[in-house]
């Protein structure tokens, strides 16, 4: 048991439950019966319990704790009350599909307040416990609300795509035309070898996560640098649209699913990448950002947590692909993508990696499958970034399913260009290991590999390409 004590701290949030008066006497034992606390219940709220003792007021976590004695809360006297916001790519109406089938699942009863396309609320209860959980779909004290940023629990992955019906853009568009088109230095076709014709520039409002996906690729693409030129549309379907009626705009707009118009994004050293389940699952696509469903843990209620934990599962997975959200993992590498593969190792290869190392990296993935899920390393190169974090638990999870039981995973590590290619190599082979450690602590087997910097998927010369080459991928040896 490892119950965290916060002596004498002010309880942030908690519910008051029913009943509970000064003479509701507790004690409250660890599973090992090395923690044993005895004192006055003032409240718990399914994650934390607050007494009052003798030393003075605590607060406990509930991590497998018993409680004993007259004063202990039952499922009855407790309900949580919390709040999921919906966002533009997460709606009402999807947030209750997943709660009913969270209820499901759990074997809870679940009742629904207001009509189904407009819901107001979800009440959740045990059939035989009375009601457990309130769920509304508006701002209150606690809330849970779609985000790219780290904290929280992933959901799946999204992209921003560029699209636009050019033909002598030859359906791709490089950093450094985007950056001059998104600045203003780049107005006119004639410039890009197109028609005296201006360009359109016609994005959706300006949100933090936008933001976010377009500076991580980019620090140049931020509002402060965009041309007065631009054009802001309200929906994705406008945005496309227009860009359809007009061969000379480009636009942004929020989607996954590629169109025929959709460009893919070429880096200064060759390597393009367009927007598919695929190149987004792995983050190989630029402008791919990961969901995550994120709370303020402190005070979130054992509900909520639950709920959080709840959106990895297959179940959930299925219902945020059918609104276009890319699930966690499952992708595997086609025959056209593994071709173009090889064919950038060799382009990027440059002197410092061997032939030997090249045959040896397409020897090997030559009689292999590559699943799409890719975990990335933070700036210090030793550990897990945060996204790649919460990658761990789902790729295990799947990699139990029989569909794998009887193959042998391999582990594969990369570096950057930094250093010399026999450190990157020790480097490489060391974040497998890392990994392989990971997963081995979730009762999955894998075995290690490192390649150092062959087979770059994005550019040594940027931060951005960098950081996509800290990473390690997953092979399925044929």
């Amino acid at each position: 048991m490892n119950a965290r004590l916060f002596g004498m701290v002010v309880f942030a949030a908690f519910f008051l439950t029913a009943g509970l008066a000064s003479a509701n006497i507790v004690t409250l034992v660890s599973a090992s019966g090395g923690l044993t606390v005895s004192g006055t219940l003032l409240a718990y709220d399914g994650k934390t319990y607050q007494v009052e003792t003798v030393h003075g007021r605590i607060t406990i976590a509930d991590n497998d704790l018993t409680c004993r004695g007259a004063g202990c809360p039952s499922p009855q006297d407790r309900v949580d009350v919390f709040s999921v916001l919906p966002s533009d790519r997460i709606s009402r109406e999807t947030l209750m599909s997943l709660l009913i089938s969270f209820a499901t699942d759990s074997k809870k009863i679940y009742v629904q307040k207001g009509p189904f396309s407009k819901p107001d609320a979800i009440e959740l209860s045990h059939r035989t416990d009375g009601l457990e959980s309130v769920v509304a779909f508006k701002p209150d004290a606690i809330n849970l609300s779609f985000d790219t940023t780290p904290p929280g629990a992933a959901i799946g992955f999204d992209a921003v795509q560029i699209i636009g019906k050019a033909s002598y853009l030859n359906g791709r568009i490089d950093a450094k035309t985007l950056r001059g088109i998104w600045d203003g230095s780049i107005t006119n076709w004639s410039t890009l070898g197109g028609p005296d014709a201006d360009i359109r520039l016609i994005l959706p409002i300006f949100t933090d996560d936008l933001y976010r996906t377009l500076t991580r690729f980019d620090p140049k693409l931020s509002p402060q640098t965009l041309t007065d030129r631009v054009e802001f549309f309200l929906s994705r379907d406008a945005i496309t649209q227009a860009v359809n009626k007009d061969s000379n705009a480009i636009g942004l707009i929020y989607q996954a699913r590629p169109t025929d118009i959709t460009l893919g994004i070429q880096t200064a050293c060759g390597i393009t990448n367009a927007p598919s389940t695929f190149s987004i699952q792995s983050m190989e696509y630029p402008l791919a950002f990961q969901i995550n469903l994120a709370g303020d843990q402190d005070i979130m209620p054992k509900s909520a947590t639950d709920l959080q934990s709840y959106v990895s599962t297959p179940s959930a997975q299925r219902l945020f692909a059918q609104v276009g959200i890319v699930p966690l993992v499952g992708s595997k590498i086609d025959s056209t993508n593994k071709g173009k593969r090889f064919a950038e190792a060799i382009a990027t290869a440059d002197r410092d990696i061997s032939l030997s190392s090249l045959k040896s990296f397409t020897d090997f993935a030559g009689n292999a499958t590559r699943l799409a899920t890719t975990l990335y390393f933070a700036p210090n190169g030793r550990d897990l970034d945060d996204r790649s974090t919460k990658l761990v638990a789902p790729l295990a999870a799947f990699l139990k399913t029989s569909a794998y039981a009887d193959k042998q995973i391999m582990a594969v590590g990369y570096s950057d260009s930094k250093g010399g290619p026999k450190a990157n190599l020790t480097t490489s082979k060391r974040r497998a290991q890392s990994v392989q450690a990971a997963l081995s602590a979730l009762d999955v087997n894998v075995e290690a590999r490192g390649f150092g910097e062959v087979a770059p998927i994005g550019c040594n010369n940027t931060a951005f390409g960098k950081s996509q080459n800290r990473r390690v991928e997953f092979w399925i040896t044929n």
